[in-house]
């Protein structure tokens, strides 16, 4: 019979099913379908294509069924259906349930025995769903006893571990167990014989075994203990519950024995043909595994393939590759999976993933771990003959029904894999090392090509960027003394960069010792991490059995920026070039020797044709001041002889014309007189009488004859001399001259009408003589030179006034032959103030 979707009679017939289930058609509807027919009983495309036709010819189409309805919270129901479509298109099907007809009541307890082991003889030989000969065996069980909760757990290869392969509802039953050795099950499982417990039986049983729910130990009054075995192995146990007290008679029991010998064989034979066809697919998927790492000579290649392929038989979530570093001391990640980017690992996974490979490498075993996030993990030693290569990890969503296998089924995986990645650490090494040697030789070449330090130091440092990133990049030469080091190039980002070299001296100069200091995490109390950096490397700079020529310094922000590898690798390429910056800084301290050679060649030149000028210069004055004398002794004599007039025959006029000659030939032989002390200076002629005498009346001498030259411009002269004497050991006329010259320095160059102030005391153990005027002042640009030789200060009455000025470089000589010193303040338009200060006469030398 056909029915249609829109037919009353269909919405009765679901009615009707609602109604013996046990649930409303809200309910149904929410469920998966596989809870209201089992998924190996839903018919398939070919089937209903079958139906369909079938029913156009008028003939019954569908599959009639024979069900044990189970729910989460309910008993079990046995329920008879059929399944058949609803309209000819086949769009939907119709499931018809129904009450059974106890075919078996009518007929003798063999006959239902050997009819219900026909039916699932049909079913087994049909089948290879383990599930699915499960849930027959379950089914044929309930109509033989008084059953309301089953559970079918099978044991393992060596029988210690038993895994649920069916359960009566997702809660209320047995989940996979291992049997407490005092259990009354694990009895029934070493006897291999059929037990029947009654209540406080199976509350001893329950009490003792943590996988049984709440709710059976709260509901169940009688417990069989069905074992399966088959040749006499054991293959399983069925767990038949009741909550009825002595529910199962002697007959219910011999009927499930029967039922479970007859069906032992077949879920054996069931369970060995999933086995095997895991173990082919294992090993299907293990073939294929190592093909795709041998495909490669990189296995970060062939990573992804050999991830999706391992997912197929182990649920894999991660899979990472741990090898040890170059040095040995650690492990790093070297090739990561992840299935999805969410599932990247987080640090705390990752840490605990490296402890555990090396557990796995220091042992040679595998391990498990669940981890810190719920997930498990297993890790197994990657070994190529006897050398260690490194450890897989695998990451699984912890769901695994054997770990012990999924343990062995990673170890397979590691063994077909370690060749390929010990093969691809090679090559990168081998890459790593070809591309190192290229870079060395571009940048030897280049360096060898320019000879200038600064441009080799910046070769140097760009082709080292290629190599490492850095922040910032620092050298430092040993200087050409040995005493220190002196930094020569800088680059990157602003930063102190303390130079650790400074602490490389081992002994006295150029004692710098060889270095390679790697700070791959800066210390938070270290100077470089206050000046924002998180990692450092500082190489020396020298040939191998060479001394130390100098020190780089890199430095990162970020923290494990520098490894082991890349101080090895710039260790190279510093050894490289070593040779040719020692060549460009000898070169360059070559020039700068040529250069110092030529300056000093060019200023002892300088010096000695300077020495030959002053001596021809000293040679001319001593001469024209000798010449010069002679005729000038006359003219002086001639020109006192006139001013006398001693016969009277000369006029006024005459006189006075006389008495001019004679004042300017005094001028002129005090000038001579100056040019020949000068000439004497520069020739180291010029000496002193010494003896003691009294500053103060030197002082008074000096004050009167001063007192015409003075009475010409209207001038006073205050004087300030202690009353007690003050002696002096020195030259008496040589004194007297600095005392003149300033004097008559401070009367030239102060206006008519003006007073100066000679003042003379002692202080302490030095005499003090200072010489105050109100002249023009003296700028400072002029003081720095008025002690020199023929300099005369630049302004309009300076240049006004006759002079040479020689004066006050004879007083600043004469001085300093004396062991004391003269100095002057004075700002233009201020006056100005000399003062000259010597050492006074010891009490020993004046008495």
């Amino acid at each position: 019979m056909i029915i249609r979707a829109e037919d009353q009679s269909l919405q009765a017939i679901n009615a009707a099913a609602c109604e013996l289930i046990g649930l409303t058609r809200s309910q149904i509807l929410k469920r998966p379908v596989s809870e209201i027919v089992p998924e190996y009983l839903f018919p398939s495309v070919s089937e209903i294509q079958e139906w369909i036709d079938s029913a156009l010819n008028g003939e019954p189409t569908g599959i009639s069924l024979d069900l044990l309805m189970e729910f989460s919270g309910t008993s079990p129901k046995r329920l008879t259906g059929h399944i058949g479509p609803v309209d000819n298109e086949g769009k939907s099907l119709v499931l018809i349930l129904d009450q059974p007809s106890h075919e078996y009541a009518n007929r003798s307890a063999d006959d239902a025995i050997s009819s219900l082991l026909a039916d699932i003889g049909r079913i087994v030989g049909t089948s290879l769903d383990l599930r699915a000969v499960c849930q027959q065996f379950a089914l044929s069980l309930t109509q033989v006893a008084p059953v309301e909760h089953i559970a079918i757990l099978l044991a393992s290869d060596d029988e210690r571990e038993f895994r649920a392969e069916f359960v009566s509802g997702s809660t209320d039953a047995f989940e996979a167990s291992s049997p407490p050795p005092s259990s009354p099950i694990s009895h029934a499982l070493e006897t291999r014989t059929l037990t029947s417990l009654d209540a406080a039986e199976v509350r001893q049983a329950l009490a003792v075994d943590r996988n049984a729910s709440k709710y059976l130990k709260a509901t169940l009054r009688s417990l069989c203990c069905l074992p399966l075995v088959s040749n006499g192995d054991l293959v399983g146990i069925a767990l038949l519950g009741s909550s009825q007290p002595d529910a199962f008679t002697e007959e219910d029991l011999a009927s499930l024995e029967q039922i479970g010998s007859h069906v032992a064989g077949a879920i054996s034979n069931v369970a060995l043909h999933k086995a095997l066809s895991r173990i082919s697919r294992e090993r299907e998927t293990l073939a294929s595994i190592g093909r795709m790492a041998s495909s490669s000579v990189d296995f970060n290649d062939a990573v992804p393939e050999i991830s999706a392929e391992l997912d197929q038989i182990i649920p894999l979530e991660a899979l990472i590759i741990f090898e040890p570093s170059e040095h040995g001391r650690e492990l790093e990640r070297t090739h990561c999976w992840t299935k999805t980017k969410s599932e990247e690992l987080s640090d705390q996974v990752a840490q605990e993933l490296e402890r555990l490979a090396a557990l796995s490498i220091n042992d040679t075993t595998g391990r498990t771990l669940a981890l810190s996030d719920g997930r498990k993990s297993l890790a197994a030693p990657l070994l190529v003959g006897s050398k260690m290569a490194g450890a897989l990890a695998i990451v699984t969503a912890g769901n695994e029904d054997d770990t012990g296998k999924a343990l062995q089924l990673a170890q397979r995986v590691a063994n077909q894999i370690a060749g390929a990645v010990h093969t691809s650490r090679v090559y990168q090494r081998q890459q790593r090392d070809a591309r190192l040697r290229r870079s060395l030789a571009d940048l030897s070449l280049a360096i060898s090509q320019d000879s200038a330090t600064e441009r080799i130091f910046e070769r140097l440092a760009g082709e080292i960027a290629e190599m490492v990133e850095y922040d910032l990049l620092s050298i430092a030469i040993v200087k050409p003394d040995g005493s220190g080091l002196a930094t020569r190039y800088r680059v990157g980002v602003e930063g102190n960069l303390a130079v650790h070299s400074q602490m490389r001296v081992s002994g006295g100069p150029g004692a710098f010792r060889p270095v390679c200091e790697l700070i791959a995490n800066v210390d938070d109390r270290d100077d470089l991490a206050k000046a924002g950096f998180g990692s450092f490397l500082e190489l020396s700079i020298g040939a191998p059995d060479s001394p130390v020529i100098g020190y780089m310094s890199l430095a990162s922000r970020e923290p494990g920026k520098f490894t082991e590898q890349d101080a090895q690798a710039l260790s190279m390429a510093l050894a490289q070039v070593a040779p040719h910056i020692q060549n460009a800084i000898a070169h360059e301290q070559a020039i700068a020797l040529a250069d110092a050679r030529t300056a000093e060649a060019k200023a002892e030149a300088r010096s000695r044709e300077l020495e030959r000028i002053s001596e021809a210069k000293s040679q001319f004055l001593s001469v024209v001041s000798h010449e010069l004398r002679t005729p000038l002794t006359s003219i002086i004599a001639y020109a006192e002889l006139f001013e006398r007039n001693s016969g009277g025959n000369l006029s006024e006029r005459q006189i006075t014309q006389a008495k001019v000659i004679a004042k300017s030939a005094g001028h002129l032989k005090f000038l001579i007189s100056d040019l020949l002390d000068v000439s004497r200076m520069e020739s180291g002629n010029f000496s002193l009488t010494m003896s003691v005498f009294d500053v103060r009346e030197l002082g008074a001498e000096i004050v009167e004859s001063l007192i015409p030259v003075l009475a010409e411009k209207d001038q006073t002269l205050n004087t300030q001399i202690a009353r007690d004497p003050i002696y002096l050991h020195g030259d008496r006329s040589r004194i007297a001259q600095v005392i003149s010259n300033i004097l008559e320095n401070a009367s030239k160059y102060s206006p008519a009408g003006t007073a100066i102030t000679l003042d003379i005391h002692r202080r302490n153990e030095e005499v003090i003589i200072s010489v105050v005027d109100q002249g023009i002042g003296i700028s400072a640009e002029d003081q720095s030179q008025l002690f020199t030789p023929f300099f005369r200060a630049n302004s309009g009455l300076t240049r006004t006034e006759p002079g040479t000025g020689l004066g006050l470089a004879l007083v600043k000589k004469i001085t300093e032959m004396h062991n004391g010193s003269v100095t002057v303040t004075s700002q233009p338009g201020s006056g100005s103030t000399f003062t000259v200060t010597l050492r006074a006469a010891s009490d020993s030398q004046a008495a």
